[in-house]
């Protein structure tokens, strides 16, 4: 059995001082940014992870000195990083996560070429690069995932959802962000995929899970928003299939419950969620 354990930071909107406050859905503590984040910082450090999983809008306003003093901040948890950029990473600066790359060489940014990656326990991992469009929002910054890995598990680390959550969350009175535009090849490709996939992602500022198929979507709460968490990650590959532990971890009073442990089951061609899974229990 292999296992993988991660510390999920999304949507953490690192800002200048004096920025004033925001709302989404509750109140965004752009102010407390760094706050918040050394917070995070505390806590992964502290933890079991053996990695840390940026899901995006690491900043707030793509400034490359801020990505690359959070990284720096966040290298004193003693852990590799793997991240992806969000919207409020990629303007107005190009790519603001680029830029770090050059001064935190240690920092990783998967592509859309999946490859075997030990902070997953091996398993194929790929990414979602992204860009600005001239015509407004964001979309795929490349075409479709290349070298799928047959049966094998795969994981797909973005910002933006690939399964569509809009209608879900609308039922749910919460507001949805703009779409990732040229997502729809990637989604077909997933759903095409011969084994278990995983989508982890950021943005919609919520926990959410989505299924379809052999593909498990899962939505990472925020930082900057309620519930103002670190998700820690344990996904498991054993004889009967892939499993994935999900448990939220709110550094502050959080506003709307949020489920404190999920367990996740690939088996027989699709994805259960165990009603107990206490058992289970990631370690912190």
């Amino acid at each position: 059995m292999a296992a993988a354990r991660l510390a999920v930071i999304a949507d953490s909107h690192l800002c200048s001082p004096g920025t004033p406050y925001g709302h989404w859905n509750d109140r965004l503590l752009l102010p407390e940014s760094w706050t918040l984040w050394r917070e995070a910082v505390d806590f992964v450090a502290a933890s079991a992870a053996e990695a840390v999983l940026l899901l995006g809008d690491v900043t707030n306003f793509a400034e490359p000195d801020l990505l690359v003093r959070g990284l720096r901040e966040l290298a004193r948890a003693g852990r590799p990083v793997i991240a992806v950029a969000g919207n409020h990473d990629v303007e107005p600066v190009r790519d603001a996560l680029a830029a770090a790359k050059q001064a935190i060489p240690a920092l990783t940014v998967p592509g859309l070429t999946p490859s075997p990656s030990p902070a997953f326990g091996g398993l194929h991992v790929a990414g979602v690069p992204i860009r600005a469009s001239r015509q407004g929002g964001h979309v795929l910054d490349g075409d479709e995932l290349h070298d799928l890995p047959g049966d094998r598990p795969l994981v797909v680390i973005s910002h933006y959802p690939i399964l569509d959550i809009e209608a879900d969350l609308t039922r749910q009175h919460l507001r949805h962000p703009d779409h990732l535009g040229g997502v729809g090849p990637l989604r077909r490709q997933l759903h095409r995929h011969r084994g278990p996939g995983v989508v982890l992602h950021g943005h919609v500022h919520r926990h959410h899970a989505a299924r379809s198929g052999r593909l498990l979507q899962l939505s990472m709460a925020p930082l900057i928003e309620s519930p103002h968490a670190v998700t820690l990650l344990t996904l498991r590959t054993e004889p009967d299939g892939l499993n994935v532990d999900r448990e939220t971890v709110p550094l502050r009073a959080a506003s709307r419950p949020t489920p404190a442990l999920e367990h996740w089951m690939f088996q027989d061609g699709r994805w259960t969620l165990d009603p107990t899974p206490s058992a289970r229990r990631p370690q912190p």
